[in-house]
């Protein structure tokens, strides 16, 4: 994307005129900058009208997802029943027995989902039965290419994943998305789809390939960017963007063009962003410090900066040097906000102080000296004028729609603030599938997510993942209401039962099974198969070299006959 494009996004946003940014640079600039009240507004007015289509194009997220992350439309009846299931599901979730359990689940209000999937999953058996069948078709004849008996299951389990991800274009909005058979959406080449069609895809092979794996997605809430993904390739589709991900990497592609690639290190990032594919900015985020290179259109340096970041209990202390010298100061408590610019030789430019009562910014000549100031307060701008004296020689006032500083600040604390609060309230429906294998060499249930390419168990009615960045934070609850909506009634007796396994003892520990199953043991597995494959494929290359003198070339499918190397005279078939 050129300047010209950026600028004028940005502008539209500023404007808030976010319906001219969806229609003339579509929805993936649309949801970069889109913000929450107006969302909320929109989602309300295309509900009334009816065109839930239109939400998830939009949006990229179904009308109840909308509704249960920001209470859109809560008067609807529908809503209403779901909102009255979700409370019910607190009820029933400590389980210790099936017989309560089913119990507490025979009022038709709370299995209403179920229900609905149920009628769903009936419905698309009809609509999709040609898919469906091919679909079959290619799991039973994918299952073909492992054998149990001399594969382990760690390998058998990274390979489905890795042979997904390498077959299907990426992470997505799916095109069928059908309940009760949403793997058929990531199947072939073109597939593309999200964590509920990738999560049962991996389970209908896996199950294929060994019916013992008894393997089915369990449902939990994800903490966003938490795990550490294993060493597979795989891409995520976001209209003309394409993101490249592998382990520790992460390239974002706008028309088969670099934008950007960033590298994890530990809580460290090296970031490099690109423009027309040359190299413009360089930056490495380190905890409370950022190192910047900007370059010019020649791949020149044009300047180098660095930004300190002091926080305590109640300030927050902002420094940005470029070039070795000062260049801002910014400074923020509860009470106000401070903001000192400076030029290259680190001359005081402007000077910005503001509180809850107003904004005034005053700027200086060279020499240091007061030029002019300006106030902002109560939506007028007051402009005062000063001479070489400083003294005050005008005094300009006007209405305005710039915004205090500090308010706009404080309201966009307030605002993710409370979109964190919303995130929060997500955590207790899920937002994320996976899938559960039975590993009974080891007495254990592993959890492999394909979507976010990691591997946990399931023990004591809990998650544990393997990959998370944070050891303290790796457990997850299982969302058993979600699992209703993607499975249907079939969940009701599958939830209890694998709850009450969950209490039994692995044969191993988990620092064993962690050792076991972990990111360094996926990675080495990883590096088996890719080496395994390597040998097949050379392997398969010498043995089409037929005899002395006779090459075939795998790519014209054309036998040669070298005359001087062989007893018969040959020719090019």
């Amino acid at each position: 994307m050129n300047k010209e494009i950026k600028r004028e996004i940005k502008l539209l946003a500023k404007q808030k005129k976010f319906d001219q940014i969806y229609e003339e640079y579509g929805p993936y600039h649309f949801r970069r900058c889109v913000s929450i009240e107006f969302k909320i507004l929109d989602v309300e007015k295309l509900v009334k009208e009816e065109k839930f289509e239109k939400i998830y194009e939009k949006y990229g997220e179904t009308y109840q997802t909308m509704q249960e992350k920001y209470g859109i439309g809560e008067e609807d009846e529908n809503l209403l029943a779901k909102k009255t299931f979700w409370k019910s599901i607190k009820r029933t979730f400590l389980i210790t027995f099936i017989p309560s359990f089913l119990g507490s689940f025979l009022s038709s209000h709370v299995l209403a989902p179920a229900f609905f999937a149920d009628r769903a999953i009936k419905d698309n058996a009809k609509k999709y039965e040609k898919e469906i069948k091919e679909y079959e078709e290619k799991i039973k004849e994918y299952s073909k290419k492992f054998d149990p008996k001399t594969q382990s299951d760690m390998e058998i389990i990274m390979r489905t994943m890795k042979d997904m991800h390498e077959t299907i274009r990426g992470y997505g909005t799916p095109e069928i998305d059908a309940t009760g058979y949403l793997g058929i959406d990531v199947m072939d080449k073109d597939g593309i789809g999200v964590c509920r069609n990738m999560a049962p895809n991996i389970a209908d092979k896996l199950n294929a390939i060994n019916p013992e794996y008894n393997a089915r997605i369990f449902a939990l809430y994800n903490r966003a960017k938490e795990q550490e993904e294993n060493n597979i390739e795989n891409f995520v589709i976001e209209d003309e963007v394409t993101i490249r991900k592998k382990g520790n990497i992460r390239e974002t592609y706008e028309k088969d063009q670099l934008l950007s690639r960033e590298i994890e290190i530990g809580k460290s990032s090296y970031i490099q962003e690109y423009e027309e594919g040359k190299i413009k900015r360089i930056a490495l985020e380190k905890a409370n410090k950022e190192y910047e290179i900007n370059y010019d259109e020649n791949e020149n340096i044009v300047e180098k900066s660095n930004t300190i970041m002091e926080k305590t209990e109640d300030k927050e202390i902002k420094k940005i040097f470029v070039n070795g010298r000062i260049k801002e100061i910014r400074e923020k408590t509860d009470q106000y906000y401070k903001n000192t610019f400076y030029d290259e030789n680190e001359r005081k430019i402007f000077f910005t102080i503001a509180d809850a009562e107003m904004d005034r910014t005053i700027f200086y000549y060279e020499n240091g000296q007061k030029n002019f100031e300006t106030i902002v307060k109560d939506g007028y701008k007051t402009t005062i004028y000063y001479d070489e004296q400083e003294e005050e020689i005008e005094r300009k006032k006007e209405k305005t729609e710039e915004e205090n500083i500090f308010l706009t600040l404080n309201k966009s604390s307030k605002l993710s603030e409370e979109l964190e609060e919303l995130e929060k309230s997500k955590e207790k429906t899920g937002n994320h599938v996976m899938t559960a294998v039975d590993i009974k060499s080891d007495n254990v249930t592993l959890l492999v997510d394909p979507t976010n390419l990691s591997l946990g168990i399931y023990k004591d009615g809990k998650m544990y993942m393997f990959n998370e960045r944070q050891p303290s934070e790796a457990v997850y609850d299982r969302k058993f209401g979600t699992e209703l909506i993607f499975k249907g009634t079939k969940a009701i007796t599958q939830y209890p039962a694998d709850y009450i396994k969950s209490f039994l003892e692995p044969k191993l520990s988990i620092e064993e099974l962690e050792k076991k199953y972990g990111l360094q043991a996926q990675n080495k597995m990883l590096e088996q198969i890719e080496k395994e494959d390597s040998k097949t494929s050379n392997a398969f290359k010498e043995e089409l070299k037929i005899d002395t003198g006779v090459t075939y070339n795998l790519d014209t499918n054309v036998v040669t006959i070298d005359r001087a190397k062989t007893k018969d005279k040959g020719q090019e078939h």
